[in-house]
């Protein structure tokens, strides 16, 4: 008769640890879907004001800084408060009493696995509990103590984002190159397009389609 019983509490567990594990998965998504979206962001924005701003190395140090900090806030803000928290099966077991409006025969079942149990009463009455308690498991549903909009919300900013991020590495590749270097502070431009439309050596205008040698007098300096 113990063997039954045991295999239902074994049930109970697993339904409580894939629920638990559930519930931690729904809190990681919106947690770091938010710290992905804010580190995506605060890239864009160094990367815009360096390009715009042709920042030197202590700029680039301050908007680093400036970013990093934003990042850090939105840390503290969107995730961690999802993730400050651990679940016990008990705590799943409570939890799934409240939503179904059931007594506590599911908490009684999982503290008569301890070895002290046997000197608490009738063994057959824990027997008792713990197969009533199996037979509830199968009600066991999903608790989510994440709002299924808020999911969704945080999931469609960090899709839009990275696709916004792909089509930009993909049409501006040597735009992505150019600042990696320079977050590295390594000696690299952004791309230009200059066009030279006229070129004036020393005051005398020179034409560009003639490929002929510029003659200037020897030591004296070049104005262009």
């Amino acid at each position: 008769m113990g063997e039954p019983a045991m295999n239902g509490l074994d049930q109970l567990r697993a339904r409580l640890a894939s629920l638990r594990r559930r519930r931690r998965l729904a809190r990681w998504i919106v947690a770091y879907s938010a710290l992905a979206v804010a580190v995506l962001w605060a890239l864009a924005a160094v990367l815009l004001g360096d390009w715009l701003l042709d920042m030197d190395y202590p700029q680039r140090l301050v908007m680093l800084g400036a970013c990093t900090g934003g990042v850090l806030w939105a840390f503290y803000r969107f995730s961690r408060p999802w993730l400050a928290w651990s679940e016990s099966l008990i705590d799943m077991a409570l939890l799934v009493q409240r939503q179904e409006q059931i007594d506590s025969d599911l908490v009684a079942a999982l503290q008569f696995e301890s070895p002290e149990a046997p000197a608490w009463g009738s063994v057959q009455l824990e027997q008792a509990v713990i197969a009533q308690a199996a037979e509830m498991s199968r009600r066991v549903r999903p608790v989510l103590d994440v709002p299924r909009r808020l999911i969704s919300r945080r999931l469609m900013a960090l899709l839009a984002t990275l696709a916004v991020a792909s089509a930009c590495m993909w049409w501006f590749p040597e735009y992505l190159r150019t600042f990696v270097d320079r977050l590295l502070f390594r000696p690299a431009h952004y791309p230009t397009r200059t066009t030279i439309e006229s070129v004036t050596i020393n005051g005398t205008a020179i034409d560009l389609s003639d490929r002929k040698d510029i003659k200037c007098p020897y030591g004296l300096p070049l104005r262009l």
